[in-house]
């Protein structure tokens, strides 16, 4: 079993991430916002409850893993929907042909992001594992057509740096998972 203390920071700290990279207003801490409100328990009670309690762990880690998938794949359908937009707003042909190559990698991810999520809820985490990774590889792939090219004024390479940023987040919380949870 993995220590409250840990568990607690663990959880603190996707949540974190993830809150943040969505709405900075609403992150919050369990120590803090939830278990220093409490009127009955004491902060310790419920500190130890929510960090040692396998239940907890894993519905919060689900509940992580769902909608940091929800988000990446609307973050990813939509950037997904203005590549084209992109592509015929440039004159340089290196960006053209950069930016060309980026909706397959795109199309693929938002399909291994839907298994991610089928594979949250059916709990095999190692095809959650495998499924988030493959995503964050082609929002890397989409990144490194823009190496050798000049700045390119659209969003697109920050976004797929973005998304695969985010994907390493789904790659921490199936890792944990997997570990915990097999």
């Amino acid at each position: 079993m993995v220590s409250s203390s840990s568990s607690i920071a663990c959880i603190a700290v996707m949540s974190f991430m993830v809150l943040m990279s969505t709405t900075p207003s609403s992150a919050f801490t369990l120590n803090k916002d939830i278990c220093s409100n409490t009127k009955v328990l004491s902060r310790s009670f419920c500190s130890k409850f929510l960090g040692s309690n396998p239940v907890v762990i894993k519905s919060l880690l689900l509940s992580l893993a769902e909608a940091t998938i929800d988000v990446t794949s609307s973050n990813a359908t939509k950037t997904s929907q203005l590549i084209i937009k992109w592509q015929n707003q440039t004159d340089n042909p290196q960006l053209k042909n950069a930016i060309s190559l980026c909706p397959r990698p795109y199309s693929e991810a938002i399909t291994d992001l839907k298994e991610a999520k089928e594979k949250v809820r059916s709990g095999d985490y190692v095809a959650l594992q495998r499924a988030v990774v493959d995503a964050s590889i082609k929002f890397h792939v989409c990144e490194e057509k823009f190496e050798d090219t000049p700045p390119d004024p659209s969003p697109l390479c920050s976004t797929s740096g973005e998304l695969a940023a985010i994907s390493s987040i789904l790659i921490a919380v199936s890792e944990f998972l997997v570990k915990s949870y097999k």
